[in-house]
């Protein structure tokens, strides 16, 4: 199992309303987890931030991000900063990087260099 201390690019969701949310393949979305328990989500426009706290068995607990208010982040961005508190644990394989949201589904993320 990899490390969650790294930034990750978000990729999509996999839930069922996730065609509702289309990812813009040219933007590059980045949620980075420091070992100091802080992350910096960062949007199309807009950056965010908060603490998060992870547990055993891969248990996550992220709080709801402080944003910066300029306008139009995609509808994809506007989701994943608002399902990313709801998130409850975290599975790592290889460079991929899954966010589970209980009775939703998921957020995938890939490793960023």
């Amino acid at each position: 199992m990899g490390s969650l201390y790294h930034t990750w690019e978000a990729k999509s969701f996999m839930s069922i309303e996730s065609v509702a949310y289309p990812k813009n393949e040219n933007n590059k979305i980045l949620l980075t987890f420091n070992e100091s328990g802080s992350y910096q989500l960062k949007l199309d426009i807009n950056s965010c931030g908060g603490t998060f706290t992870s547990g055993k068995n891969n248990q996550l607990e992220i709080e709801s991000p402080a944003c910066t208010k300029a306008c139009c982040d995609s509808k994809f961005s506007e989701k994943l900063a608002m399902m990313i508190s709801r998130v409850a644990s975290y599975q790592i394989e290889g460079n991929t990087l899954k966010l589970n949201v209980p009775q939703w589904g998921y957020i995938e993320l890939e490793r960023s260099n």
